[in-house]
């Protein structure tokens, strides 16, 4: 039985970059170069600049917001509001997310606990997988 693609990843230590996993993820499992969100680990960002930086990975290409009847499938991005920041990580199936948080290296979280149920901000898919994964 082979580990899930996810599985690599944890305990990468890429502290606080949460767009590494992303990037690299895309990148050496699907052969997709994703542009770069570097930006969204800034702290000072205000809640209006994180709503408009929410929907603007959701409004434009290469992003699609995952909204029924579409179903979560693995690498849809997923965002959360991390204080006055953006957070984001990657479904991993059965509830899961990949992330890198600000103090661990890269790990699964459940997405229907604390504190991540809370924060939750949304679902989005590449364009190159709007058709399901390779």
């Amino acid at each position: 039985m082979s580990l899930h693609w996810s599985s690599r990843f944890v305990g990468w230590d890429v502290r606080g970059q949460c767009w590494r996993p992303v990037e690299r993820a895309f990148a050496e499992d699907l052969g997709i170069i994703v542009p770069s969100y570097a930006e969204l680990r800034m702290p000072e960002i205000e809640r209006a600049e994180l709503t408009r930086r929410a929907a603007e990975i959701g409004s434009t290409a290469p992003w699609h917001k995952v909204e029924p009847p579409l179903k979560r499938q693995d690498y849809d991005l997923v965002a959360f509001r991390n204080g006055q920041g953006l957070h984001v990580g990657l479904y991993a199936g059965d509830g899961l997310v990949l992330h890198a948080p600000e103090d661990a290296p890269c790990l699964h979280s459940r997405l229907a606990a604390q504190p991540w149920r809370g924060r939750l901000i949304g679902y989005w898919r590449h364009e190159a997988l709007l058709g399901g994964v390779p």
